[in-house]
């Protein structure tokens, strides 16, 4: 029989205020996590794959008016110091890709597009954190005076049949090669 109170109603029952493992359950049944702090709950298991949408990246083959097309160094300091890659980056939500690329142009390298951007490939690839990435890869006639973003410390125009300055990204490799082959 379940116990009561002195008016005779049923007292309700208490749930433990502590797991085996220390961890409080503030009154909530084992299981449940409503009522608990958004900084306690229990990390996600981060070796297991995650369902997270793909992140839209664009990137630019754009190409200056001297016929050589764009490429960035990344700075020191980021994850892929001193490698080359193309104008480019993340769309932001509600931008259509043309603007995200003209965006991106400007941002990165001060350019402005001359001519409509031709999609030339999509590529689904992970960041190296492991973030699902959509990427789009236009080609583009740019034109303006260079002008480098903090995330990059040096620029190149690259003439199809030239030896690449250094070490290409992924993301850039594919369509140099492609250009090399137009």
């Amino acid at each position: 029989m379940p116990p009561r109170t002195a008016s005779g109603r049923i007292r309700p029952r208490r749930f433990p205020t502590a797991s085996v493992y220390g961890s409080p359950y503030h009154g909530t049944r084992a299981g449940s996590l409503v009522g608990y702090p958004r900084s306690r709950q229990p990390p996600t298991m981060s070796h297991f794959p995650q369902n997270r949408p793909p992140r839209t990246v664009v990137r630019a083959l754009a190409r200056s008016r001297s016929g050589g097309y764009v490429l960035l160094r990344r700075a020191p300091g980021d994850r892929f110091a001193g490698q080359w890659e193309l104008p480019g980056g993340t769309a932001e939500a509600g931008e259509s890709l043309r603007q995200a690329l003209t965006r991106e142009l400007r941002e990165e390298a001060g350019l402005a597009p001359l001519t409509p951007p031709t999609l030339i490939s999509t590529a689904r690839r992970r960041s190296p954190r492991g973030t699902p990435l959509h990427e789009h890869t236009f080609r583009v006639e740019a034109a303006g005076p260079t002008t480098l973003s903090h995330e990059h410390d040096a620029f190149c125009l690259w003439q199809p049949g030239d030896e690449a300055p250094g070490e290409l990204t992924e993301s850039a490799a594919e369509p140099l090669a492609f250009a090399a082959a137009a």
